[in-house]
């Protein structure tokens, strides 16, 4: 009987020994999103990092709705490229293993406002005097190109007074 406990004792210590050491829980955690300067085109660029310990050889990053790819872990820092700096989307990112896909962190940016590359400007203006009417008033043509909006409309002032 005693043979057979030291076997039985025998047989699971060398079960114990033959789990690998991978069998760890996989771990992402302190995941930081870095906006980088905003481009002429109102895009930005963010730098994603974190660490990581018993992962598998790559990962996804995901976020509000969108698959920005899978990366090796080798690659990291990844740096995400053009997004939208429109002062409403509220980033978050989340890192996914891809082999175990419970494991996973998370960070959020918040909103970035990029302002489209610089100030509104108007060019090429050019106004065309209509001929005079009966009445004694004439009507104008007002054409431009305006680069940076930052509305819809524009407002017409002659010799200091607002037209309109």
């Amino acid at each position: 009987m005693k043979n057979l406990l030291n076997f039985t004792l025998l047989s699971v210590l060398l079960l114990f020994a033959a789990i690998p050491l991978s069998a760890q829980e996989c771990d992402i955690r302190e995941v930081t999103a870095e906006a980088q300067d905003c481009q002429d085109d109102g895009t930005f660029n963010v730098v994603i990092d974190f660490i990581h310990e018993n992962t598998s050889d790559s990962f996804a990053i995901a976020g509000n709705g969108h698959d920005y790819g899978t990366f090796a872990y080798a690659d990291k820092p990844i740096t995400l490229h053009n997004l939208d700096g429109d002062c409403a989307t509220e980033y978050e990112f989340i890192v996914i293993d891809q082999e175990d896909r419970t494991c996973s962190g998370d960070t959020g940016l918040g909103v970035v406002c990029c302002d489209g590359g610089g100030e509104c400007a108007i060019t090429n203006l050019t106004v065309v005097v209509g001929e005079c009417a009966d009445d004694g008033t004439y009507s104008i043509t007002i054409d431009f190109d305006v680069e940076n909006e930052t509305s819809d409309s524009y407002d017409v002032w002659v010799n200091n007074e607002y037209e309109g």
